[in-house]
């Protein structure tokens, strides 16, 4: 098959019931290639369908050219880089590689002609410049720019480097967190949008900066050592002793009675007086039974909703869910339902979730506490509250799963299907939690600390 026929010749005349064969043949034939040629055009990673004004550019003698494709054109750099190009207009008749400065307007470019000399901005910075060969302009792009493109991701020009999936991931991620920080930074301080290179400097090094913990546990006191000892040999660390504070927990040992607890006093003394509820009385409950929650509490017109304007519910929500999920289990069930609702919430939902911080108020000197035994053994428990949610029906699932006499794994959360009685929604449950229980065999199995995880686990 000629694969770029549609390249080389212009579309045949539309077929009548008078075509002879030949026309046939070449029609279809045109047609076939018009399909596969825009997949073969070299350099280009994606095409897409022609509008009216694309169709044709003016050239320099004032005469229209046909345009074969827009799409997406990966440009390979001397400095090994990829710069992935936009909107690049696929031009058969011309057979240099052009880009549209209208185009290039369009993305932030700027450009200046000056003594037979082009010049490339980027938001007020030089990026490129170039000569007059004949009667074109050879653009070459700044090693300075090249090299930014390691960790840059700008508009719609992309570069890429060798290298396995997982490392181009964790660029990418990184990428995302530099260019949300740079975002940050220009809002808030309302800088112009030409300073988002320094902007970027700034965000680097304070990710540079930011120290990175390590938290080592083991029973074999030799090998703890001996893994420090490897570490300070190829990185630059110091040995801060005993962990006491570690992201938010207090770590509390009484070696006496072999107990080792969990706090996160700090934590809810920071939250409690973030929201001002610092010298709120206790309660004893987070919520109290028979407490619902549906959509019909939710707004139902501006000026509710302009109540609710000025109150931090959702953060409140974030920061109870934290407290939830490392040290407080006993929350789970009003922080899940509290969270259905942050998108609308009313001033009943707010006053549900100051209640969960007075209980928290009563209850910050809590804390995890984990025993130290000869048999130590995996127990799961398993309940469900049938048919809970008031606007869809559905029950919700809960498990805890205990070891050293302390919680180490929780979760409360409404099940995805609805339940037509309450054997059903106690199977959902108990099979939400058995399945967790297998993940906590296969792991602790590869742990090696619990010789009795081999047995049987214990659900109730």
């Amino acid at each position: 098959m000629d694969l770029d026929y549609a390249l080389r010749v212009d579309a045949p005349a539309v077929l009548t019931a008078e075509s002879s064969t030949e026309q046939k043949a070449t029609y279809e034939k045109w047609e076939r290639s018009n399909h596969i040629s825009p997949l073969i055009m070299k350099g280009f990673l994606s095409v897409k369908k022609l509008n009216k004004k694309d169709r044709n550019v003016l050239v320099g003698n004032g005469e229209k050219a046909q345009v074969k494709a827009v799409g997406t054109l990966r440009l390979v750099l001397e400095s090994g880089f990829n710069l992935d190009l936009v909107d690049t207009v696929y031009v058969l008749s011309m057979t240099k590689n052009l880009i549209s400065v209208s185009r290039l307007s369009a993305y932030g470019y700027s450009f200046k002609f000056e003594n037979k000399c082009f010049s490339l901005f980027f938001y007020s910075i030089v990026i490129g410049s170039g000569l007059l060969e004949g009667n074109l302009y050879k653009l070459l792009l700044n090693a300075s720019f090249s090299e930014s493109l390691k960790t840059m991701n700008v508009n719609d020009v992309v570069a890429k480097t060798c290298g396995t999936p997982q490392q181009n991931g964790v660029a990418e991620r990184r990428n995302r967190t530099l260019m949300d920080m740079v975002r940050s930074m220009i809002c808030q301080s309302t800088l112009p949008e030409f300073l988002w290179v320094e902007a970027l400097k700034t965000a680097v090094h304070i990710l540079n900066k930011v120290p990175n913990d390590i938290l080592l546990a083991s029973s074999d006191m030799h090998m703890l050592h001996e893994t420090k000892n490897n570490l300070s040999k190829n990185f630059d660390m110091k040995d801060l002793g005993e962990a006491s504070y570690v992201i938010g927990f207090e770590i509390h040992r009484d070696r006496s009675r072999g107990i080792l607890g969990l706090s996160q006093r700090a934590y809810i003394d920071k939250v409690l007086k973030r929201f001002n509820m610092h010298n709120c009385v206790s309660t004893v409950v987070p919520v109290v039974k028979g407490n619902k929650f549906s959509l019909l509490q939710c707004p139902r017109n501006q000026l509710e909703q302009d109540e609710m304007e000025c109150i931090p519910y959702a953060s409140a929500v974030g920061s109870l869910m934290y407290a939830q999920v490392c040290t407080h289990p006993y929350i789970a069930y009003v922080v899940g339902m509290l969270g259905r609702y942050q998108i609308n919430p009313r001033m009943g939902h707010w006053k549900a979730a100051k209640k969960v911080m007075w209980y928290l108020q009563g209850t910050k000197d809590f804390m995890l506490t984990y025993r130290k035994s000869d048999n130590v053994e995996v127990i799961g428990y398993s309940d469900f509250d049938y048919a809970g949610c008031v606007d869809t029906l559905k029950s919700t699932s809960g498990y805890v799963f205990m070891l050293a006499e302390g919680a180490v794994s929780w979760k409360s959360a409404k099940q995805s299907l609805v339940a037509s009685h309450t054997m059903e929604a106690k199977f959902v449950a108990c099979f939400e939690a058995s399945c967790h229980g297998v993940w906590w065999k296969n792991f602790i199995t590869r742990l090696k600390v619990v010789d009795t995880i081999s047995r049987p686990l214990k659900i109730f």
